[in-house]
């Protein structure tokens, strides 16, 4: 459930960094916010196979 909620709050933030490059706004805070998510994303992916295995 969470995979999925992180997903759809992962495609709303690049479809904002889509339109803020068109508008000329947030693109930093936007770039910056997806990089974290996805590290973040990623780190729990690792930690939750080394428990599993």
């Amino acid at each position: 459930m969470f995979g999925i909620f992180s997903l759809l709050v992962a495609a709303l933030v690049f479809l904002y960094c889509g339109f803020g490059v068109f508008f000329g706004f947030g693109d930093l805070i936007c770039f910056l916010f997806f990089i974290f998510n996805f590290s973040i994303v990623g780190l729990k992916r690792r930690v939750g196979y080394q428990q599993v295995s």
